[in-house]
């Protein structure tokens, strides 16, 4: 009898550390995939910021030397609106970093993330189609009011071959616009959701899963 009952305590101990050993796993485990997720957010967030930094010399360039006005005044407009995405993508990259390194449970942690990514991927959207027809009446409105000066050859050039026939210059600006928002719609879709889309996606995932 007290070699069977050894047996049975010795069974009972192995499955205990099993069982431990399992839940340590499945912790680590989803503590690696969560940090893998975060990090492709902190570099979609780098990436951006990135490309605002290029936007913002490019902006500041074109500001400078550019030797149309209607160009200057256009680009000098935008400086101020790089600056702010820029501090708006830092503050961003580092709020993701304090709540990813932050003592908190680590659902709290990636809920945190989530609606602060989330909530930056729909005002991005949002903001980007308001400023789309915004963008086009103030390029047309600085383009006719030089155009009207004729101190740009540029202008003269482009309108001269419709001077007979000025339906056909403003059907192609119409066609033009409607291109040219249709393309811009789908690619702040494609683009939003290349950095973050799938990420969002797979961090709701895991937090959907450490609620089971």
């Amino acid at each position: 009898m007290e070699l069977d009952e050894l047996k049975y305590q010795l069974n009972k101990k192995l499955e205990t550390e099993h069982v431990t050993r399992s839940a340590s796993d499945i912790a680590l485990l989803i503590q690696a995939k969560s940090k893998s997720i975060v990090d492709k957010i902190k570099r979609s967030l780098i990436i951006e910021i990135f490309f605002g930094i290029i936007c913002l010399i490019w902006f500041t360039w074109q500001g400078l030397y550019n030797h149309i006005w209607s160009m200057r005044v256009y680009f000098s407009s935008f400086i101020v609106f790089a600056i702010i995405s820029l501090i708006v993508l830092i503050y961003l990259f580092k709020k993701t970093n304090r709540f990813s390194n932050a003592d908190l449970p680590i659902k709290v942690s990636l809920q945190k993330i989530y609606d602060l990514i989330y909530e930056y991927k729909v005002w991005c959207y949002r903001i980007t189609i308001a400023l789309i027809p915004i963008c086009l009446i103030y390029s047309f409105v600085l383009g006719y009011h030089e155009g009207r000066t004729n101190t740009v050859e540029e202008y003269d050039k482009i309108i001269a071959p419709f001077k007979n026939h000025m339906w056909l210059f403003f059907l192609i600006d119409i066609i033009y616009i409607i291109v040219f928002v249709t393309a811009m719609i789908y690619f702040i879709k494609w683009w939003l959701k290349k950095l973050y889309g799938r990420y969002l996606t797979e961090l709701k995932l895991l937090i959907e899963e450490l609620e089971v």
